[in-house]
């Protein structure tokens, strides 16, 4: 408690002060099995921190380090926390931190257990896409990771339309939000061609060793 306190009084000052959200760690690693409630208590304090001030990268990377040990034994905790990064989202779009705070719940999570949280913002996400002026690149780059791993993991399927969108996401980044990363995107398309194309073959082979 002592030590909270004192990094909180750090904080206050100095919203991104490294050394104070490192011993906030600590703190919680050496002492969290005799206090089981630290890590709720810390959760409670990165709200506060990102009530004040939602961009702030620490808060969310202060956030992710406790969400990590937590969403462990409790899965119902980590949808709530996939719907408040959501809100936070959709208040600052072009928040990066949120962004990668979302990104980094999907791949320790797993995109294909969160996707009944995800099909009402991944319609908000294009919606704004087609319909605000205002759509930045996280956007869009989020709608192009999240398409590309439900299609390979089979969640949703590889007709020629999900295809087709995929590929005019990835069209819209190269000519609109990322020009001078152009090619980088084409190449995004062509790899998920190609790691489309392996799995089918991989199923094909499946069942061919299966035939006895």
């Amino acid at each position: 408690e002592t030590e909270f306190k004192l990094t909180d009084q750090i904080i206050t000052h100095d919203q991104k002060n490294y050394f104070a959200y490192s011993h906030r760690q600590w703190t919680i690693n050496t002492f969290k099995f005799e206090n089981l409630g630290l890590l709720e208590i810390e959760m409670q304090y990165t709200t506060s921190l990102l009530d004040i001030d939602v961009r702030n990268n620490s808060a969310w990377n202060q956030r992710f380090f406790v969400m990590k040990q937590l969403g462990k034994y409790d899965f119902i905790l980590v949808k709530s926390e996939f719907n408040f990064t959501i809100d936070k989202i959709k208040k600052v779009t072009s928040n990066e931190s949120a962004w990668n705070y979302l990104r980094g719940l999907l791949t320790t999570f797993g995109t294909k257990k969160l996707y009944q949280c995800m099909d009402d913002f991944i319609e908000y996400c294009e919606h704004e896409l087609l319909e605000n002026k205002n759509c930045n690149a996280q956007i869009v780059a989020f709608l192009i990771e999240v398409k590309i791993e439900l299609i390979l993991d089979d969640v949703i399927n590889d007709s020629i339309v999900n295809c087709r969108k995929l590929y005019e996401l990835c069209m819209v980044m190269a000519s609109r939000f990322d020009k001078i990363r152009m090619n980088y995107w084409k190449f995004i398309y062509k790899q998920f061609q190609y790691n489309k194309m392996m799995k089918r073959k991989a199923k094909k082979d499946d069942k061919k060793g299966g035939v006895t």
